[in-house]
């Protein structure tokens, strides 16, 4: 009987170790079959990653390639802007700018055996970059003007036709051209008074005004003015030629030009 167990006890034995062997086997058979799907798995990653970066290569293609479109489409457009603002600009400026002209002064003296006179040209000058449309030109005497005044009121009056009559010339100019100028009427002035003048100039630009004043001495021809812009008062050019120790009485007497406070009325 006990070596009967004993050959039970073998064959248990014999089927434990078998059954073992048969594990070990099927974890090698398993750990094969792993290491087949591992390769496979790296290789269908290697294939995958290889066409993702096939599609970001074409991707980044057809970005660069879309982004040189739109540069290119902004450079047409701002090359575009650029043209209208300049075409916008040039009629901003030629019918509406802020171009002016004034009244330059071109002069000679005339002498004779009893007095010494001077004829005065006013010249009218656009150094504006672009024509001015509708420009017209009225010169007052302004002594002349100003001895007509009277105070009504506490207020500076004139009667509409002494006011007329102190107008010495008077034109309207359809265009005046750039860097163009025009040589008005020769007006002869005293040669040992002060002469004054009162220019208003008005254009589709806007309106501006000018005050001269000659002072004729030692047979030379002193000439001092300021141009204004009527609507902000700002002075927008001026010219003073004055004698030795003459500038302050000459410009008192320039800045005293104006007919801001001067009413026009009837009695």
């Amino acid at each position: 009987m006990k070596k009967r167990m004993d050959n039970w006890t073998i064959l248990f034995l014999v089927l434990i170790l078998m059954g073992s062997i048969g594990g070990v086997l099927f974890s090698i058979k398993q750990l094969y079959n792993a290491q087949d799907n591992k390769n496979e798995i790296i290789e269908n990653l290697k294939v995958q990653i290889s066409e993702l970066k096939n599609a970001n290569d074409t991707l980044s293609l057809k970005l660069e390639s879309r982004d040189k479109k739109l540069s290119e489409q902004n450079k047409k457009i701002e090359d575009l802007n650029n043209r209208i603002y300049e075409k916008s600009d040039f009629i901003q400026n030629t019918l509406f700018g802020k171009g002016f002209c004034y009244l330059d002064i071109v002069s000679e003296i005339i002498s004779d055996v009893s007095k010494n006179d001077a004829i005065v040209h006013f010249r009218i000058n656009n150094e504006f970059n672009f024509p001015l449309y509708n420009v017209s030109v009225e010169i007052f005497d302004f002594d002349k003007l100003e001895s007509k005044v009277k105070s009504i009121n506490r207020v500076k009056s004139i009667q509409t036709t002494d006011y007329d009559e102190s107008r010495i010339f008077s034109k309207i100019y359809p265009e005046i051209n750039p860097s163009f100028s025009v040589t008005l009427a020769g007006f002869q002035i005293d040669y040992l008074n002060i002469n004054r003048y009162y220019i208003k100039i008005t254009h589709r630009n806007g309106t501006y005004w000018q005050r001269v004043l000659f002072h004729l001495e030692n047979k030379r021809i002193y000439t001092l003015y300021d141009v204004i812009e009527t609507k902000t008062s700002k002075t927008v050019k001026s010219d003073y030629q004055v004698p030795k120790g003459k500038e302050k009485i000459l410009k008192d007497s320039l800045n005293e030009i104006s007919t801001n406070d001067i009413k026009m009325t009837q009695w």
